[in-house]
Parts: C-alpha cells; sequence; structure tokens
C-alpha cells in the first residue's frame, strides 16, 4: 500500500457507540471479520480517505481488498478529523487516545467466538455451552438455564442475552466489578434483564438464557 488516497469510496453509515460498545468483539462486514481495538492505532504503510465512523472505515477498507488482492489488513479511525486510514500487511498496534482501530481476521477460529455483529446478536441457542467475548469481556454461556443468587441492580431492559451482557459490562465499568452474570426472560418485554453478584445454583428453563462471567 502506498500514501496515496484511496479510491474507495463509503456505502454504509456508522453507528454511534460503536467503538466504546464493540472493544474487544468482532464485526461481522459482508462476510468479513474484524475485531474492533478502541483508543488504539497501527504504524505502517498505509493510505487515507475521509469516513463517516469506524463501520464506515471498515466498509472502505472491504472495498479497497476487492480491488488491491487483500492489500487492507487493519484500519484506524480518528474521529477529530474523520479520517479513515487503510494499512497493509506488518502494521503494529500502538494505544493512542481519540484513535479506534480494526483488525481483519479471516475467521472465528478457536474455541472462543468473538460476538459483536447483529448476525450474531441473540447468542441463543447457536453459541450455547461455548465462551464468547461480548464488549471486551469473556463469558460463558447458558442457552435455556435459569439462575438462582442476588442481583445487583435493578432490572433492564434487553432485546437478547448479548445485550443484557454490555448492560454486565457496564456495571462493572462504573463500580469497579460485582457483576458476575446476567440472565434474560425471554418471556417478558421490559425490566427482563437482571444482573447477578453471586450465583447459587442453575436449572433448565425454557424462557431464560444467562451467562456467566468467566474469571
Amino acid at each position: 500500500m502506498t500514501g496515496s488516497s484511496s479510491s474507495a469510496s463509503s456505502s454504509s453509515s456508522s453507528e454511534p457507540g460503536t467503538c466504546s460498545r464493540y472493544n474487544g468483539g468482532v464485526i461481522n462486514d459482508d462476510g468479513s471479520f474484524y475485531q474492533i481495538q478502541c483508543n488504539s492505532n497501527s504504524l505502517g504503510n498505509s493510505t487515507t480517505d475521509t469516513a463517516a465512523g469506524v463501520e464506515d472505515c471498515i466498509s472502505m477498507c472491504n472495498e479497497y481488498n476487492d480491488g488491491s488482492d487483500g492489500a487492507c489488513s487493519s484500519l484506524t479511525y480518528t474521529a477529530d478529523t474523520s479520517t479513515c486510514t487503510l494499512h497493509g500487511t506488518g502494521a503494529s498496534p500502538i494505544k493512542a487516545r481519540n484513535i479506534d482501530a480494526a483488525r481483519l481476521i479471516s475467521n472465528l477460529a478457536g474455541s472462543k467466538q468473538q460476538v459483536a455483529s447483529p448476525e450474531l446478536s441473540g447468542l441463543c441457542p447457536n453459541y450455547n455451552g461455548r465462551a464468547v467475548n461480548a464488549g471486551g469481556a469473556d463469558y460463558q454461556v447458558s442457552c435455556s438455564t435459569k439462575l438462582t443468587g442476588s442481583t445487583v441492580a435493578e432490572p433492564q431492559n434487553a432485546k437478547n442475552i448479548r445485550e443484557c451482557l454490555f448492560y454486565c459490562n457496564e456495571y462493572n465499568e462504573a463500580y469497579g466489578g460485582g457483576c458476575l452474570a446476567a440472565a434474560i426472560s425471554n418471556s417478558a418485554t421490559s425490566k427482563n434483564c437482571n444482573l447477578y453478584g453471586s450465583v447459587t445454583g442453575t436449572s433448565s428453563s425454557g424462557t431464560v438464557d444467562a451467562a456467566k462471567l468467566a474469571l
């Protein structure tokens, strides 16, 4: 890759808060999987263009690869300047404030499945019994499982267990820990996500999905 401007054009808009919400997870963009790395920069051969956000920049990386035989292996997005920088092979990540990055990965290999994309958002039943990474935290998924124990917060509104896990993450970020598991009642439409500070038992349930923080 060279330092000249890329001819790739964007075709999708960025979701607000994509990086902070999906940090450490993976986004599926048109069949290509990218791991999100917030507050990171990459050093190496690069080309730049203007983008609306991280997801827009990811789409540009895909388009660049379609015409350049896989030349884009990672990318960075600088919000202050709305700049998307596409990097070739050999780029090294470093910590950087106000810059977000994503790294192209070939597949979701191994027993731990990184989960962030809308296509994978439900988790259950496909990820039952598996370890997943949701928003940078590792959880063990238990579909059709009810938890007993003590809760640490008022019930939250969530669409599925993956979204419920992000509430657990947010609680831990706000209070320095305390949420060890989460469960969602799929039969309820509101106040259906419970966060647990301790789990004393589990039981089979056709309407509840759960996940425990991997310690």
